[in-house]
């Protein structure tokens, strides 16, 4: 998997030791979620721990930028600390389909 890290924004007291975040690009139903993201609209994503990859997804919320460029995420831990990610949108969708391809070549692959 190719992790598209979520650059955190500055001062929503998040703490400087929390984990950074990635998109689980993985789950082909929130790689679908997020593609089909309409500007504004806040939709649930699934991220995990940029160091861990075998961490369970956590759910987040993730929103198109009105003018389409950028999607940002907010993710809030359990012990109640929030953070807020940013992502220019026409990278992830690159990411996107780098993932979707990846997984249309295993599928194919489990054909031969």
């Amino acid at each position: 998997m190719t992790p598209l890290a979520l650059r955190r924004d500055s001062g929503h007291g998040s703490r400087s030791d929390s984990p950074t975040y990635v998109l689980e690009l993985r789950d082909r139903s929130n790689r679908e979620r997020i593609e089909n993201a309409r500007p504004e609209q806040e939709i649930e994503v699934l991220v995990r721990p940029r160091r861990d990859p075998s961490a369970t997804p956590m759910v987040a919320k993730g929103r198109l930028s009105k003018d389409g460029t950028s999607f940002s995420v907010e993710v809030i831990q359990a012990d109640g600390t929030q953070q807020s990610h940013r992502v220019n949108f026409e990278s992830l969708k690159e990411t996107i389909a780098d993932e979707t391809f990846k997984d249309v070549i295993s599928e194919f692959a489990k054909l031969i």
